[in-house]
């Protein structure tokens, strides 16, 4: 099946209808605007529409505990479902993937305003306005789509890009029938057939989160000779501190971890931190809500100057792009294995890609999808020439 020409007819065909669908959808006049959702998809979402000039007056939530706190650099105050139930001047926006759910919820208690949904799902949606894929017109998007099919080194890759782009169009119950049971495949981030690693691996983790990833590699390879990870969240930092300690002495002897993130700049930022997941919003350094924590970021050209790498994991929250350009260096003379993901933002989809074969033309890229959902697809770069 020829994917490229399926996906260039998709956004030929859809793509300002897209636009249009997304600009219904943030206009809201209503004199009371409330956000349901006070984790990381309502502080996206906050952030989308603040953008775009809408004005967000309460955050809701059904955690009473986050009751009666304040979120965001603005100081949005979070009430109850119960007091936002009660308004009568009201329209909601749903930022939460419980969307039937909450639906259900709010249609029982009789409430009259409207509740706003996103056209597509809401995991996708999260990428789209991440990106502000928006703001490309047309003919960008084909030309960067048609860019990107030109590299990719198998069927599956063509196969798993399409159904990515399909994500931006399908409705959300259309998402829901195809789950995208027939790409998923295991092993994310060293998938049998693509990546191998050896016992002269050098590993570099960014984004590793309480240790998983570090298992999992300790798994497939049980002698690699160097892990070095970067965590930026303390609480997940600790946790992985716990996890190496669990490793067998030869391993844990070779572990370097790092309570930072990595980005294209040496600097300090503020970032959303809730329920073990994070999410660097803006960088001024400045917190709004008790959500936001402050950390540390470092271009891995500089915190690794002069060291050999054989394999580089990046799965930052939609910071990839930025920590790429910080390893630009790195990645050139150490040409490592890459598992780079890139299903935060939807410009990722091209700009990760490209960026690698630039970096690297001797590279093969494949793009694998990891999960019943939008979420976790990785983009593989591979290299043969290098002495892993």
């Amino acid at each position: 099946m020829n994917y490229k020409d399926l996906s260039l007819r998709l956004i030929e065909d859809h793509y300002e209808e897209l636009l249009d669908r997304m600009a219904q959808y943030r206009h809201c006049q209503a004199p009371v605007i409330v956000i349901w959702g006070t984790g990381a998809l309502g502080h996206i979402l906050y952030q989308y529409l603040k953008k775009n000039g809408v004005k967000i007056h309460f955050f809701c939530d059904n955690d009473t505990d986050i009751v009666g706190s304040r979120l965001t650099e603005d100081h949005i105050p979070v009430v109850s479902a119960e007091q936002v139930l009660q308004m009568r001047d009201a329209d909601i926006y749903i930022a939460s993937t419980s969307l039937d759910a909450i639906r259900k919820q709010i249609k029982e208690n009789g409430f009259s305003g409207n509740v706003i949904t996103p056209p597509q799902d809401m995991l996708a949606f999260m990428a789209i306005s991440l990106s502000r894929l928006e703001t490309y017109t047309k003919d960008d998007v084909l030309h960067h789509i048609t860019e990107t099919f030109d590299l990719l080194h198998d069927e599956q890759s063509q196969k798993t890009l399409y159904f990515k782009i399909w994500g931006w169009f399908a409705s959300p119950e259309q998402m829901r029938d195809y789950a995208f049971e027939d790409i998923v495949l295991p092993d994310q981030y060293a998938p049998d057939g693509i990546v191998t690693l050896k016992d002269t691996s050098v590993i570099v983790d960014c984004g590793a989160y309480c240790g998983d990833t570090l298992h999992f590699f300790a798994e497939k390879q049980p002698h690699f000779s160097k892990y070095i990870g970067y965590e930026l969240d303390r609480g997940n930092f600790a946790m992985l501190q716990q996890s190496a300690a669990t490793l067998a002495p030869e391993l844990r002897a070779g572990t370097e971890l790092y309570n930072l993130g990595v980005g294209d700049t040496e600097q300090n930022i503020s970032f959303f931190s809730k329920n073990y997941s994070s999410l660097v919003l803006n960088n001024t350094g400045q917190t709004g809500d008790e959500n936001m924590a402050t950390g540390r970021i470092v271009p891995l050209d500089k915190h690794l100057s002069g060291r050999a790498i054989s394999y580089l994991k990046m799965d930052i929250e939609g910071s990839e792009m930025a920590a790429l350009r910080g390893a630009r260096n790195l990645i050139r003379q150490n040409r490592p294995d890459c598992a780079i993901c890139i299903y935060h933002k939807a410009t990722d989809l091209w700009e990760i890609p490209l960026f690698l074969k630039m970096c690297c033309p001797d590279y093969r890229i494949y793009i694998r999808h990891h999960a019943a959902c939008y979420f976790d697809t990785v983009c593989y770069a591979i290299s043969d020439g290098n002495n892993k």
